[in-house]
């Protein structure tokens, strides 16, 4: 599975959520016509965010999210791949195995932030298992469990307003350790690095 995919995966769920229950909804008429109707307010089921992010720089430039020492400190290549599907984000291999990458990118289409995530129906989900990173609301959730292959993906929610998708895929040569745990700590560092932390 490629990066584009274990992303895209995830974030054609996540639209449809937030198109479906956020204020402004786009209807699609049998003829191919749209309609824009107003939904009901819906409450907040995912937690809030206490101190939220400014992400809008790293819309522009994602790469500069994670720092030269934060990279080395999780064993990743100084050669970042820029990415604009689903959304601005980054992606890096790791130095010892060129096949593994660690990678985020930041749902901007998604206005609804992780409550987005929350909304969408449980039965979705392959795993949903709330979290925390650095005192920010998360969620390790995703349509398919590869977690035994070594792949796992974290919603981080950066502001009420937007979240952050970070994702992990260790190839069988370093699929032995558990890869939710290492994506939630270098999810930290994106945190951490857009809160100007380190």
């Amino acid at each position: 599975m490629t990066r584009w995919t274990v992303a895209t995966t995830l974030a054609a769920v996540v639209c449809l959520v937030a198109g479906v229950t956020s204020g402004a909804a786009v209807l699609a008429t049998r003829s191919g016509h749209t309609t824009t109707g107003t939904a009901v307010p819906r409450p907040r089921l995912a937690p809030t965010v206490p101190a939220p992010v400014d992400a809008t720089r790293f819309l522009v430039d994602p790469c500069t999210a994670l720092s030269p020492r934060a990279r080395t400190s999780i064993g990743l290549d100084s050669q970042e791949l820029e990415e604009r599907d689903p959304g601005p984000g980054c992606s890096w291999a790791f130095t010892m195995d060129g096949d593994s990458w660690f990678g985020y990118w930041l749902l901007a289409s998604n206005t609804g932030g992780l409550d987005d995530i929350y909304w969408a129906p449980r039965t979705g989900w392959a795993y949903f298992e709330p979290v925390e990173v650095l005192d920010h609301p998360a969620v390790l959730a995703s349509i398919t469990d590869e977690r035994h292959q070594g792949r796992c993906v974290l919603i981080v929610g950066l502001s009420n307003q937007l979240a952050m998708q970070v994702t992990v895929e260790l190839s069988p040569r370093l699929a032995q350790g558990d890869a939710c745990t290492l994506l939630t700590a270098g999810a930290g560092l994106f945190v951490g690095g857009m809160r100007g932390l380190f």
